[in-house]
């Protein structure tokens, strides 16, 4: 810790909250960073975002409401959906048409040095 890094072995074994309070150590991670981290990189079933403004909105258009909660309501609400809000979060990205991506990865071959995807034949037509 000392070098500026957190060792994140046996981040199997830590639950969500351990791993985001050890991220939110380093300087610049806040705790959507690591929400984000936990949702995308370790693939973690059950992460809320309440703090993301898009699953905010996500959720009061796929539920109706009047208006888009605020994280501490949105906490409330999703505790329905444990222990896969980690979905949840995904439909409520998708339904205002944020692409959702998956969890494949793309391989050197298929990426630029940007790490954007290549131009296939097919997306040229």
């Amino acid at each position: 810790m000392s070098d500026g890094t957190v060792a994140l072995t046996r981040s199997s074994v830590r639950s969500d909250d351990e791993l985001i309070e050890r991220l939110t150590t380093v300087r610049g991670i806040g705790p959507w960073t690591a929400q984000m981290y936990l949702l995308f990189q370790l693939r973690r079933l059950d992460v809320w975002p309440v703090g993301d403004l898009g699953v905010r909105q996500g959720y009061a258009l796929i539920w109706g409401l009047p208006n888009v909660p605020e994280p501490k309501q949105l906490e409330e609400l999703g505790e329905r959906f444990r222990p896969y809000r980690s979905i949840v979060a995904r439909y409520c990205w998708a339904a205002l048409g944020n692409p959702v991506t998956t969890y494949t990865s793309l391989s050197e071959k298929e990426t630029t040095r940007s790490g954007r995807p290549k131009k296939t034949a097919r997306a040229e037509q």
